[in-house]
């Protein structure tokens, strides 16, 4: 199984990430593009065997356990590594008690983690939701000018959504690109942010 946690993006934050998608990619531009549910990736395990299952299961469990819910908000679309050189284009979230709230999680879910024997990311966490990943520069002055518009914080109105549960995906590789299948969610139980 290839595996990762997430909070799933639902609500208004998903309509406007839809629309973003869109209008970025009318620019034609060579990048492949995320399709289906939008999600914040806390950690990728990727190829896991099923006789480790439990222990990452148990680390979901416990990182819920003292995980607050809360309401974030999408505010500005980000490259990695940089706008100069894109090749990760992403919607980030603003700061506020649903951004610490990521962050937090995100960090027991990694201490957890490694108390069970798994290695993760050494750099650190930033609250985004993947557009996509820059594959060539073709179309790249179109998309620049299609970006202006997202990545000021006025063109996220009403993108919030609730940091409510982690779920615990399986990335299901096929033809058409990955499909994500939610093998297990965990509700955040700590006192609401």
């Amino acid at each position: 199984m290839r595996l990762f946690f997430a909070v799933e993006i639902q609500g208004p934050a998903c309509g406007r990430l839809q629309e973003a998608l869109r209008e970025l990619a009318s620019s034609r531009a060579d990048v492949k593009w995320v399709s289906g549910g939008m999600h914040l990736t806390l950690a990728f395990l990727g190829e896991t065997s099923e006789s480790r299952l439990t222990a990452v299961k148990e680390a979901g469990a416990r990182t819920a356990l003292a995980a607050k819910p809360a309401r974030a908000s999408l505010t500005h679309l980000g490259a990695f590594p940089s706008w100069e050189k894109p090749r990760v284009l992403w919607a980030g979230v603003g700061p506020g008690p649903g951004h610490d709230a990521l962050v937090d999680a995100a960090r027991s879910l990694k201490g957890h983690l490694e108390a069970g024997g798994f290695q993760t990311e050494e750099r650190g966490f930033t609250p985004h939701a993947t557009l996509g990943r820059v594959r060539g520069p073709k179309g790249a002055d179109r998309l620049l000018e299609r970006a202006k518009k997202w990545r000021d914080e006025a063109a996220w109105k009403e993108a919030s959504f609730e940091v409510k549960e982690l779920s615990l995906i399986n990335s299901v590789l096929g033809p058409d690109g990955p499909r994500h299948e939610a093998i297990e969610r965990y509700p955040f139980q700590g006192e609401p942010a």
